[in-house]
């Protein structure tokens, strides 16, 4: 509950200029305070939206306060709805609440440094209070060690309202309001929402609360949204290894929110090809950021990585490419132009059994999809696929996995049944050709990733191969609804890869007429 007595600074500027992030649980923090430290004029406020905030202290560093030092008016804090141990084991057995709660909160701690969920900060006009944890999803279930009911999450965010009277609210809130940049996609394949109804509630019925920044949904990171009156900000990074640091520049003017930026932090392992290993190589030579690694000869990367020179060539220029925030592109990429067809399968997580062979013929732009209703039916498709193909010779047949995933499963389930194999000796996958003629600002080279950045967008965004690997492992008859969503799934997959070919042979085209003019 916060208290009634809340700490003041100074504030005389008209423009309130704020730093905020949230969810940093893998993120290199020393590259977030580098960054924080070159911003100039230096930031009003730093606010910080919850988990993981063991990760700012240890031995002989206290982040949260080196950051607060950077800032005018110092840094706010709430804690997550984590703890230290794991949140499977969170999960499997009960949890001292207090006890977790107090471990938390003592991270929160250092000169300008204020847990804002039990102490408001008073900024001038303006004044932060802070709301800890997270309430259940829409399913009613809850995650991590800290979770408040929603009776409570009102309780307190009224009683810190009212402790401050009169002020302009700036509220840091680990989970967003429900309903607004709350999806996430970790328990259900279709999203669901998992922030708080009672702050929802309190923001549609006030009309002094300007902002509110959160986490939680890492899904919405980077994105802000209009609720009622105030502006909600979700600055969550996600937590996979080598998940870029998103950071939110946020200005407040006359009350109001006048402008939300973002600027990301990308880390050495954001860049394919870099795991832990390399990274260390990297920073042992004295390079540790990737503006550093784009700015050395490749060469050298060689020689640092042991590597030879086409893999530091590639590494180079998909560092500048994350620096640039744009492709770069390498050399031409040379497909075949005719009759192209791209194909894709849909199998169970253990490749035992081909589902769907989907299809894209590119001169007629149609999509052919080849079903199986049950396992047992697996043949059945592949000579209905066989004698669909054998109508169209010379036909060029594009995939993408990096792997040659299509032309082995085939391969296999093809010789399985004892049946003509040359189709799929024809399937060329085209992942190392793409990935040799362009380097991608993003952090993983996936179909997904390429395509989002392409401009592609699926159907069902939160749906991936996994999750339609496991609806494909069932035994029986599928649903129709899970039917209609395995064959779209598989068909906007052909489209993208379709996409991206497209996207970068034209991006070749107008590089070639540049060259020219």
């Amino acid at each position: 509950m916060a208290q009634t007595l809340a700490t003041t600074r100074q504030f005389i500027s008209h423009t309130l200029r704020i730093v905020a992030f949230s969810d940093y649980r893998v993120q290199d923090i020393s590259l977030l305070l580098e960054y924080v430290r070159s911003l100039e004029p230096p930031p009003d406020l730093l606010l910080y939206a919850g988990d993981d905030v063991e990760r700012f202290q240890t031995n002989s560093r206290n982040f949260f306060e080196q950051l607060a030092a950077c800032a005018v008016n110092g840094l706010c804090a709430v804690i997550g709805n984590d703890e230290t141990e794991a949140e499977g084991e969170v999960q499997r057995r009960a949890i001292d609440f207090e006890k977790a709660v107090n471990r938390e909160r003592a991270y929160i701690q250092g000169k300008k440094v204020y847990n804002v969920h039990e102490t408001p900060l008073i900024v001038g006009e303006y004044v932060v209070i802070g709301n800890e944890g997270a309430g259940r999803d829409e399913e009613g279930r809850a995650f991590g060690a800290i979770t408040y009911e929603e009776t409570s999450i009102a309780r307190h965010l009224g009683a810190a309202a009212k402790a401050v009277k009169g002020k302009r609210i700036i509220l840091v809130s680990h989970t967003p309001p429900r309903g607004t940049l709350d999806l996430a996609f970790r328990m259900s394949p279709n999203g669901h929402h998992i922030g708080s109804v009672a702050l929802q509630n309190f923001l549609l019925s006030r009309q002094d609360v300007s902002l509110v920044v959160c986490g939680h949904a890492h899904y919405c990171g980077a994105q802000s949204k209009k609720l009622g009156r105030s502006v909600v900000v979700n600055a969550a990074s996600h937590d996979d290894v080598g998940a870029l640091g998103r950071i939110a520049i946020i200005e407040i003017q006359k009350s109001k929110v006048s402008s939300v930026k973002w600027h990301f932090l990308w880390e050495l392992t954001s860049i394919p090809e870099i795991g832990a290993s390399r990274e260390s190589l990297l920073k042992g030579a004295g390079i540790r950021t990737t503006r550093e690694l784009a700015d050395t000869s490749e060469q050298r990367i060689a020689v640092i990585l042991n590597s030879g020179q086409a893999a530091a060539v590639r590494i180079r220029a998909r560092a500048l490419s994350l620096c640039k925030q744009e492709l770069v592109l390498q050399k031409q990429l040379s497909l075949p132009k005719a009759k192209r067809a791209y194909l894709d399968l849909e199998t169970d997580l253990g490749q035992k059994s081909i589902r769907l062979v989907g299809l894209h013929l590119e001169d007629e732009n149609q999509s052919v999809a080849f079903y199986a209703d049950t396992q047992q039916d697996e043949k059945q498709i592949l000579s209905d696929m066989l004698q669909f193909v054998q109508t169209m010779p010379d036909l060029n047949v594009l995939s993408y996995s990096g792997s040659r995933f299509e032309k082995r499963v085939l391969l296999r389930r093809l010789a399985a049944y004892e049946m003509p194999i040359s189709f799929a000796h024809s399937i060329r996958d085209i992942y190392s050709d793409i990935h040799a003629s362009v380097a991608f600002p993003v952090t993983g080279l996936g179909l997904k990733e390429i395509a989002a950045y392409c401009g592609f967008k699926w159907r069902d965004s939160g749906m991936d191969g996994f999750k339609i690997g496991i609806i494909c492992g069932s035994s029986g008859k599928l649903t129709k609804a899970n039917k209609r969503m395995v064959i779209r799934y598989n068909e906007d997959d052909l489209l993208a890869l379709k996409h991206v070919v497209f996207y970068l042979e034209k991006l070749s085209q107008h590089q070639a007429l540049a060259a020219q003019a």
